[in-house]
């Protein structure tokens, strides 16, 4: 399958994160590499580890890691609201495995969307709203994510707990059967909309002035639509996502 994952975590746990932000005309930039290792939920498709390039850039107000983006349209003292781009890789081809021999191809997506953060004394909440842009899956996703930042000499981490709705139409376009795909073993399946929870731990450290690494490590259980889809052997994914960035 092909994936962009790891560059979403990773511009994720930088935000999460992030030790000293970029102040008003400073612009930070460096290139990595990144990889994610995470389980597949599919029938006959094996875990997956995917090395991937990092462009990093980051403002005071604007944040981009390789196919996703961040802009702060508001900033305040604990209150931030930004427009968010992201490259959705939830696509696959005939080819990833034997279940999917005879349907068509599910294309990746480019959704765009909202993120509205509330920072407290006891934790930071995290609204989002993402909508296809691309004409993909025509769908929508909701969040709502606790985290509770931590920051360490060299380092920061930030525990955290998510819950996300997806639409019908996303749903479906990733993990339903369509009529003209339907086999004895692999039966039509339109699912409706879908709730996910995700627990997980970012973080980042500091070597030296220029290299940064970020870690993220999550497991996210999906819904009763996703598991039922004869398309899924598992509704269960963990994931493990490493990245190093040098800073210029």
């Amino acid at each position: 399958m092909r994936h962009t994952k790891a560059q979403a975590l990773i511009l994720a746990t930088l935000t999460a994160t992030a030790i000293v932000p970029a102040s008003a005309n400073e612009i930070r930039w460096g290139v990595g590499l990144g990889s994610i290792v995470e389980d597949s939920g599919y029938k006959g498709v094996s875990s997956e580890t995917n090395l991937l390039p990092i462009l990093y850039i980051e403002t005071e107000r604007f944040r981009l890691v390789g196919p996703s983006a961040e802009f702060d349209l508001y900033s305040g003292s604990d209150f931030e609201f930004s427009l968010i781009g992201q490259y959705r890789a939830d696509g696959y081809e005939k080819g990833d495995g034997d279940i999917f021999a005879g349907m068509q191809d599910r294309d990746d997506s480019f959704d765009l969307g909202f993120e509205v953060e509330y920072e407290t004394d006891f934790g930071d909440f995290e609204l989002g709203l993402l909508s296809d842009v691309s004409g993909t899956h025509k769908g929508h996703e909701a969040s709502l994510t606790y985290s509770v930042p931590f920051t360490l000499s060299r380092g920061a981490v930030s525990p955290y707990l998510s819950y996300e709705v997806q639409s019908s139409k996303l749903v479906d376009y990733y993990y339903g059967v369509r009529e003209s795909e339907a086999t004895a073993l692999r039966p039509f399946y339109k699912p409706g909309s879908v709730s996910n929870v995700e627990v997980g731990i970012d973080s980042e450290w500091l070597l030296g002035e220029r290299h940064r690494i970020v870690a993220n490590v999550s497991y996210v259980r999906r819904g009763s639509e996703v598991e039922d889809s004869p398309l899924i052997d598992s509704a269960s994914e963990t994931s493990l996502t490493l990245g190093y960035v040098y800073e210029f």
